[in-house]
């Protein structure tokens, strides 16, 4: 009897198993925010009031938010000024020049900024502070136009002041004297600083060869006479300011007219004049 022969199985050749080793995630490094130093008048401003020299203090917002006093980037900062009581904002200096009321700025770099106050200024008249928007004075007032328009009866800085002199009748302005552009009747004053003005009333009279004061329309001078139109028109041989006179010179029979000196110098036989002040003329005639 044949012997049977057994059939061998292979043994399965087992595979490894492979363990992949984790890929680890790299960790970026802290990140650190840009910021910047804001300098006022040379100091560093971290929030609020930061003085700026003489008059006045800037307001600084919002307080700072980075580490040492610093502002990060993209900030929007304002700056706002208080001035002390009878100062003005004059001026900005540095990131801020040329701004207006307040100056905001969204920082993106160090910041420098300055401003200048100016004191407010006063206007003197005749020894005393202007506090309104009149002046009563001897003989006649003023109107001040715009009145006082800051605290404490002064003007915001660069002002423009016009003063109206308004006579009593039979007067005028016999002179202005001080910081003042005039006119007859009025004066300019830019309140850069500190104003002082005097203004002096004075009868409106009008002589004529240096010792005839006009009382009448018709008037006798050396070789003629000379004839005023309208006469005077305010008490004791005075004129209202503003009132504009015809004089007309008339000569004597073989006289004619030779000349004006004085007011009315450079016209002809017929002189016009506003009167403001009191006036002297002189006529002179010679034989035909």
């Amino acid at each position: 009897m044949a012997t049977a022969i057994p059939t061998l199985t292979p043994t399965p050749t087992l595979t490894p198993t492979i363990t992949p080793t984790p890929t680890s995630t790299p960790v970026p490094p802290p990140t650190t925010a840009v910021a910047f130093r804001v300098t006022v008048a040379g100091l560093q401003a971290t929030g609020g009031a930061a003085r700026s020299g003489t008059g006045g203090a800037l307001v600084v917002s919002p307080p700072s938010n980075a580490p040492g006093g610093l502002y990060t980037a993209g900030t929007e900062v304002s700056f706002v000024p208080a001035p002390d009581p009878d100062f003005d904002l004059l001026s900005w200096g540095g990131h801020c020049g040329g701004a207006g009321e307040a100056c905001r700025i969204k920082i993106a770099n160090d910041l420098i900024v300055s401003v200048v106050f100016i004191k407010l200024p006063q206007l003197v008249i005749n020894d005393f502070p202007v506090t309104g928007g009149s002046v009563s004075l001897s003989n006649g007032s003023l109107n001040i136009k715009p009145a006082p328009n800051a605290s404490g009866s002064r003007f915001r800085a660069g002002t423009q002041i016009t003063i109206t002199a308004e006579p009593a009748a039979g007067y005028g302005i016999l002179s202005w004297t001080g910081a003042c552009t005039p006119t007859p009747l009025s004066c300019t004053i830019i309140a850069d600083s500190d104003k002082t003005l005097r203004v002096t009333f004075a009868p409106i009279t009008l002589t004529l060869n240096s010792n005839l004061v006009v009382v009448t329309t018709e008037n006798l001078v050396p070789n003629g006479l000379v004839k005023v139109s309208p006469g005077p028109n305010a008490p004791n041989g005075r004129f209202i300011a503003g009132t504009e006179v015809t004089l007309t010179a008339v000569p004597n029979q073989l006289m004619k007219f030779k000349a004006w000196t004085g007011a009315c110098a450079g016209q002809g036989a017929v002189c016009k004049l506003i009167l403001t002040q009191a006036v002297e003329t002189l006529v002179e005639f010679e034989p035909q």
